[in-house]
């Protein structure tokens, strides 16, 4: 899940605190900020959020210029290290709302951003120099690397920034959010514990129990809008959620994938239009969920 939240100079603050609630809510893990005050431009991050929820409120409810990351882990340890933003090079940091699976196993112990950020982003823009993020030619070629499931939110130390991905958000009030559902109520959801496959569990900060906001679900259209948003965030495979679903890697155009899950929102499980498509379903696991879900009482 997680949400980039950023506040532009003269722009009215859309993040309210029961939105701020939200945010944390849904994304329990993590939160980061930087913001400009008369010092300066500031960072601070916080793991485990909601014990510092009302640190984290007053630093940036009167703050002029603010951007603000909701952490929802997905890969690497419950650390600071992997908390955004992350610093690309010496005064400019970025934040990542999305999932980058191709980063993930470099370094598992840190996060797929964390990974992308070390690996790929930094060594280029270092060469390049900060200005390079600015080059519509690099923004371009950066939304092709990591596909419009994902955005990035970069700042530098005058708190100018860039949006990659920017239409895969949305403006509110003149401040920009990767996505809205982060600010809405959480849906009752399953409490479920989050096993590694590394067999770290009960051994290390792996070990999290951790909100599924998809636990929850009363129509089959709540689901197939949910498999949508994951294929476009990244995901092939939703064997980490109450049901099953596969989707062959797909080798098309950001545009066409628009489409498929267009059509996956709307109950369609294949196609042969923008190209041979299919979704594989676990019908019985699909009817279950809504079954248990609508039962009274349920959480």
């Amino acid at each position: 899940m997680c949400l980039i939240f950023i506040k532009p100079k003269n722009a009215n603050n859309y993040l309210t605190y029961e939105r701020f609630s939200n945010a944390l809510t849904n994304n329990p893990h993590a939160v980061g900020i930087v913001y400009r005050d008369k010092d300066g431009i500031n960072i601070e991050r916080f793991v485990k959020p909601e014990n510092y929820k009302e640190e984290i409120w007053n630093i940036i409810k009167d703050k002029e210029e603010f951007a603000i990351h909701f952490r929802y882990a997905t890969h690497g340890i419950l650390n600071l290290t992997n908390t955004h933003p992350f610093i690309v090079t010496n005064g400019l940091c970025m934040m990542h709302n999305g999932v980058m699976n191709e980063f993930a196993n470099l370094n598992k112990e840190w996060s797929d951003t964390k990974n992308f950020v070390e690996y790929f982003l930094k060594p280029y823009v270092e060469k390049e120099g900060i200005g390079i993020i600015n080059d519509e030619s690099f923004k371009t070629d950066l939304e092709k690397v990591i596909g419009s499931g994902n955005k990035l939110l970069f700042v530098d130390k005058d708190f100018n920034f860039s949006i990659i991905n920017e239409k895969a958000g949305v403006w509110k009030d003149g401040c920009w959010l990767s996505n809205t559902y982060s600010i809405e109520p959480p849906y009752s959801s399953y409490y479920m514990k989050n096993i590694p496959t590394d067999g770290t569990a009960g051994k290390s900060e792996y070990d999290y129990f951790g909100y599924y906001d998809q636990g929850y679900f009363e129509t089959e259209d709540e689901i197939y809008d949910f498999i949508a948003t994951e294929i476009e965030n990244g995901y092939d495979t939703g064997d980490e959620v109450p049901f099953y679903f596969e989707c062959e890697k797909l080798d098309i155009k950001d545009d066409e994938l628009i489409e498929i899950t267009s059509q996956i929102r709307k109950g369609i499980t294949s196609g042969n239009s923008p190209c041979l498509w299919e979704l594989i379903i676990d019908e019985r696991d699909f009817k279950d969920l809504l079954i248990d879900n609508n039962k009274k009482n349920y959480f």
